[in-house]
């Protein structure tokens, strides 16, 4: 199994399920207090929505950061710069808040940038983002079949499952999505799940 493909899976398996629970039907059937059983009230589901959404934005361009700052790490000369200083030029660039900023951190975790070379290549994190875009794009195909509606969730459920999920890492990652989709995979539902225009 080629271990580039089977990251997408990964990845796009590890983004795709949590997705379920921002759904607020499906949160609320099964988000019950366990002594009470009175379900998530309306309020919470949207402090809990709202939480979500505010946070959105800077996930996004920290992710996007990440990937820029792996590329740039993958392809530093170490003579010329210190990892330090090419993650604080990084970081500068792309204007992240204080508490993001490396100037106003004594430490930083380098083990959160060196897993990003697992297998040796400048993309693990751009292959995340990709996987994320394609979880948030299944999801919406559930959506637009009606998750209320079991019987079409079933269908679309076991296609998930023989496209996508039995593959394993046996195909392109946009291979068998398309099998699943019957297209490629769209930015639109990432960006309305985050909020973004």
């Amino acid at each position: 199994m080629n271990s580039r493909r089977f990251i997408y899976f990964r990845f796009l398996c590890n983004k795709f399920l949590p997705l379920w629970l921002y759904d607020k039907d499906t949160l609320i059937s099964i988000g019950k207090h366990y002594q009470t059983g009175e379900k998530i009230p309306d309020q919470l589901y949207d402090e809990l929505t709202n939480e979500r959404l505010l946070r959105s934005p800077l996930r996004v361009l920290n992710q996007v950061f990440q990937g820029q700052l792996e590329l740039e790490l993958y392809d530093a000369k170490t003579d010329d710069q210190s990892v330090l200083q090419i993650i604080e030029d990084c970081s500068n660039r792309f204007a992240l808040p204080k508490a993001q900023n490396t100037k106003d951190r004594k430490d930083i975790d380098l083990s959160q940038v060196l897993d990003l070379f697992v297998d040796g290549t400048p993309e693990f994190r751009y292959r995340y983002i990709i996987s994320e875009i394609m979880s948030c794009d299944a999801f919406a195909a559930f959506q637009e079949a009606g998750l209320s509606n079991d019987d079409s969730v079933a269908i679309l459920g076991r296609k998930f499952r023989d496209t996508i999920l039995a593959t394993g890492g046996g195909l392109e990652a946009s291979d068998a999505y398309r099998r699943f989709r019957g297209r490629n995979f769209q930015i639109a539902a990432l960006l309305k799940h985050n909020g973004l225009p």
